[in-house]
């Protein structure tokens, strides 16, 4: 996932859940936001349909696209893109 989004030019990924392999993750200098991490291998649901552009929830804050997403060490805030000056 991480090397399509680079491919894709995303600036940053927001994952509510964990990941792994963090030194290679912080080798290709794509921030990315995680619950936590976990040494057991991933999964994946070959089945499933990915979307663009809906709203989703990430805990318990809903995230809409044009929402702006902050992030640093100590966590993310997410602004609703109604909110402006």
């Amino acid at each position: 996932m991480t090397h399509a989004a680079l491919h894709r030019h995303v600036r940053g990924l927001v994952i509510d859940g964990c990941v792994r392999d963090v030194e290679k993750l912080r080798q290709l200098q794509l921030p990315i936001f995680a619950r936590g991490v976990c040494i057991r291998g991933t999964t994946k649901n070959a089945g499933a349909r990915g979307s663009i552009g809906l709203t989703i929830t990430v805990g318990e804050v809903q995230v809409s696209l044009g929402d702006v997403i902050f992030g640093d060490e100590d966590g993310i805030v997410a602004i609703p893109h109604h909110v402006g000056p």
